[in-house]
């Protein structure tokens, strides 16, 4: 069979054709690699990136827990320190003043005044009531695992405790917890019958009929002791309201943020959708 010449080329014009279409297949093909490429090196750098702020976020847990081990750590030392130094009083009473009468420093009589006064004892005393409720306070927001199913009663107890060393029973007893004003004087018991602890308490009545001992030091030290527990009861109703608060919350994102131990990170989302 002869093809003409016509027919030759409209059969090379179709070829032209096909070859210009692979061409521009090939092309649109080479510009999408190009493109996925292009998107490719864009998600690494995400990826990359995602990493770097990862091993930041690590980092920064890691060194907030290493804080809040320290500060338990600081807390169960300072209870031992005041234990410590309680436990030998009358010995060190007895060192210093033979120090006193062989040394005649100035320091150390200073030292010695202190030890014999019921008033510097009884500050210790008081720590020693009270700083094991402050190491309790901060046990129940450092802790690990989860804790908020409990936070808000321990929290309210915490509260009421401290409350109830000085502030009326009436009070107490009539009005929801939320509701008093731990500021207010007229809600406080009266100076002298605020609890500062069952041993403070003796050393107090023994002042009390004691005449060599200044009134005004007696005065300042349960001023002082009082202003220690409104300080306690200001940081409670604080937290007391933002768990209460927590109860009606639908998502929990905020209260985490404030107190991130009652959830350890991982189980965030769990506990956000239960």
């Amino acid at each position: 069979m002869v093809i003409s010449l016509d027919d030759k080329i409209r059969n090379m014009d179709g070829e032209m054709k096909e070859n210009e279409t692979l061409r521009e297949q090939i092309r649109s093909l080479e510009e999408a690699n190009k493109a996925q490429g292009q998107e490719r090196k864009e998600l690494e750098k995400r990826i990359k990136k995602l990493e770097g702020e990862k091993s930041q976020l690590e980092s920064r847990i890691s060194k907030q827990e290493d804080k809040n081990k320290q500060l338990n750590d600081n807390l169960k030392e300072l209870d031992c320190v005041v234990d410590r130094i309680l436990e030998p009083w009358n010995a060190l009473v007895l060192y210093f003043q033979g120090a006193v009468l062989e040394d005649h420093l100035e320091s150390i009589e200073k030292i010695y005044g202190a030890l014999t006064n019921p008033v510097y004892k009884m500050y210790f005393k008081f720590l020693s009531y009270i700083l094991p409720v402050v190491t309790k306070m901060n046990k129940e927001f450092q802790g690990e695992g989860v804790q908020i199913h409990h936070a808000l009663d321990k929290v309210c107890a915490l509260y009421r405790s401290v409350l109830s060393n000085y502030t009326k029973r009436e009070v107490l007893d009539t009005l929801d917890i939320f509701a008093v004003n731990h500021h207010d004087p007229h809600n406080s018991l009266s100076e002298k019958t605020v609890h500062f602890g069952t041993k403070v308490q003796r050393m107090l009545v023994e002042a009390g009929s004691c005449p060599t001992i200044e009134a005004s030091l007696v005065s300042g030290f349960r001023v002082k002791c009082l202003n220690f527990y409104v300080e306690i009861a200001t940081f409670l109703s604080v937290l007391d309201h933002k768990l209460s608060i927590s109860k009606t919350m639908r998502d929990l994102t905020e209260l985490l943020g404030i107190f991130p131990n009652l959830v350890s990170e991982p189980l965030h989302d769990a506990v956000n959708d239960d």
